[in-house]
C-alpha cells in the first residue's frame, strides 16, 4: 500500500481501509490528504476557503503560507476546514489595514501533519492562487450594466490584485515604481534585469524588466519606456509602461522631481492549472480563464534628491479596474501599492564610499515589507554588498562598471527563515544590465 502503514481507528485489529464496522471512523491514508490550491472567497459557497480534503483527520497539523515576497503572512495549527481555515486574511506580521483580505494573487504554502501515533510528519508544499473575482447576482445584471459599462469603457477590461514584482538590486529599478526617478541619470539610459526567484520551485516568479529613461529638449523634463513581463503560478502578466518626470531646482545641490505613470497590463490567468474543489459544484468564477484582456492604469511619484541623500514616495497604480467576462459581470478591486524608498552616501576614503538604502513596501490587507541594502562602491567601479528583506531573505550581490557606459551586476538570495529555507532551498538569481549613452556623469552619485 505504497509503503504507508494502514492505521486502527477503532483498534479493533482490522486497518480501517478492511473493517466495515469502522467507515464513519476510518482515517484515511496521509495520500488522501489533498489541497485544493484555489480559493474565490467571494459568499458564494464555493471554493471560499481553502480546502484541504481529509485534513480533519491529522489534527496534528501545521499550515503556513507566504505571498511572492517571501514574507509569512498566515500560519496556524489544526486546521480542519469548519473552524480553523483560510479564507483569505493575513494573521501574521503588522498587516495594513487588518479588516481587508490579502491582495489576489499566487502564494506559497507548507503543509506538515501526522497521524498521532506516529513519529514523522508529512511535508507538503505548493502553490495556490487567491482571487476576489465576484459574481453580480442576475437580479441586479441591467443596473451593473449601465454601471459597469460606463466604468469598463473607461477603466478596462481586467481588475487583478497580486502583489507587485520585486527586485534585490532595487536601486537599478527604480522607474518600476517610481516615474520621479526617470531621467536621473542626466542621459538616455537603458536598464535589463532579470530574476529567477526560488529556483526549481513549481510557480515560482520569474521576471524581466527593461526601462528607458530620457532627458528632453525642455528643461526639467523626462521621458521613459519600461516593459515588464511576470510569471507566478497560473498568471503571467505584462506591463508597458509610459513615464514622465519634472525635476525642480530647490537649491543649488537640492531638487525634487515629481512623475506620472500611465501603463497597461496584458493579463492572462489559466485556471486550469488549479486544483479546483468540485463537491458544491463548478466555481463559476473559474469557469473561463482570462486570455489576454487589457487593463489601463495609473500612478505617480515624487522625489527629493542630493548628489548623496535621496526620498521618494510613490503609488505605481491607483486606479481600481473592472474585469468583464462575455457571460456575465465580475468585479474586484485593484489594490494600491505604496513605495517608500531612501537612501544616503558615507564617504569612507577616497577609494571607498558606502551607500545605506531601504525600500519599503505596503499593500492593505498584507504585511509590511522592508527590504534593507548596504552597498560599497570602490574605486568607483566594483559594487558589493548585502540585502537583508526583513523576516524573508539574505542576500549578497556584486556589480562592476565596465566603463562610463556599462554596468552589471548579479545577486543571489536566500531564505531567512526555517519555512523559507524548507521550501525555496535553491534561492534565487538575478541579474542587471545598465547601459548609458553618453560619457556625461549625472551629479547624482547615489545612483551605483
Amino acid at each position: 500500500m505504497n509503503g504507508l502503514t494502514p492505521v486502527d481507528a477503532d483498534l479493533d485489529g482490522t486497518p480501517g481501509y478492511l473493517d466495515p464496522t469502522n467507515d464513519s471512523t476510518s482515517i484515511p491514508y496521509e495520500n488522501e490528504v489533498e489541497v485544493f490550491n484555489v480559493l474565490t472567497p467571494n459568499g458564494d459557497g464555493i471554493s471560499d476557503i481553502l480546502t484541504i480534503n481529509n485534513i480533519e483527520f491529522f489534527s496534528n497539523n501545521t499550515l503556513e503560507i507566504v505571498n511572492r515576497w517571501g514574507v509569512l503572512v498566515y500560519k496556524v495549527n489544526g486546521y480542519n476546514n469548519s473552524d480553523t481555515f483560510f479564507n483569505g486574511y493575513a494573521n501574521q506580521g503588522k498587516v495594513i489595514s487588518k479588516s481587508k483580505k490579502l491582495p489576489a494573487g499566487t502564494y506559497f504554502y507548507k503543509l506538515q501533519f501526522k497521524h498521532e501515533e506516529n513519529e514523522a510528519y508529512i511535508t507538503r508544499t505548493g502553490y495556490l492562487y487567491l482571487t476576489h473575482f465576484m459574481i453580480n447576482s442576475t437580479k441586479q445584471y441591467s443596473v451593473n450594466l449601465i454601471v459597469l459599462g460606463f466604468s469598463f469603457l473607461l477603466l478596462g477590461q481586467v481588475s487583478y490584485g497580486q502583489q507587485e514584482a520585486q527586485f534585490t538590486q532595487f536601486i537599478h529599478s527604480t522607474q518600476s515604481y517610481n516615474p520621479a526617478y526617470v531621467g536621473l541619470d542626466g542621459e538616455k539610459s537603458l536598464v535589463a534585469l532579470y530574476r529567477a526567484q526560488w529556483i526549481g520551485i513549481e510557480g515560482a516568479p520569474k521576471t524581466q524588466v527593461i526601462n528607458y529613461g530620457s532627458p528632453t529638449r525642455w528643461k526639467g523634463l523626462a521621458i521613459g519606456f519600461g516593459l515588464l513581463n511576470d510569471k507566478i503560478g497560473p498568471t503571467s502578466e505584462t506591463l508597458f509602461n509610459l513615464d514622465l518626470s519634472y525635476t525642480v531646482d530647490l537649491s543649488t545641490d537640492a531638487q525634487m522631481a515629481f512623475g506620472i505613470k500611465a501603463s497597461a497590463h496584458l493579463l492572462d490567468i489559466n485556471f486550469s492549472l488549479l486544483n479546483q474543489d468540485f463537491s458544491f459544484g463548478p466555481d463559476p468564477v473559474l469557469n473561463n480563464s482570462i486570455d489576454n484582456r487589457l487593463s489601463p492604469n495609473i500612478g505617480a511619484g515624487v522625489l527629493y534628491y542630493t548628489p548623496d541623500f535621496y526620498l521618494g514616495l510613490s503609488v505605481p497604480s491607483f486606479l481600481e479596474t473592472l474585469y468583464f467576462d462575455h457571460s456575465s459581470f465580475s468585479k474586484a478591486k485593484e489594490k494600491m501599492h505604496f513605495y517608500l524608498s531612501s537612501g544616503f552616501l558615507i564617504d569612507i576614503n577616497y577609494d571607498l564610499v558606502l551607500r545605506p538604502s531601504f525600500l519599503m513596501k505596503a499593500v492593505a490587507g498584507a504585511p509590511l515589507q522592508t527590504d534593507l541594502s548596504l552597498a560599497m562602491l570602490l574605486k568607483e567601479k566594483v559594487t558589493f554588498g548585502l540585502s537583508y528583506r526583513v523576516k524573508a531573505a539574505v542576500s549578497g550581490f556584486i556589480g562592476y562598471q565596465f566603463s562610463d557606459h556599462f554596468f552589471t551586476g548579479i545577486s543571489y538570495d536566500r531564505a531567512a527563515t526555517d519555512l523559507g529555507q524548507e521550501i525555496f532551498n535553491s534561492g534565487s538569481l538575478e541579474l542587471v544590465l545598465k547601459y548609458r549613452f553618453r560619457n556625461n556623469r549625472s551629479n547624482v552619485r547615489f545612483n551605483f
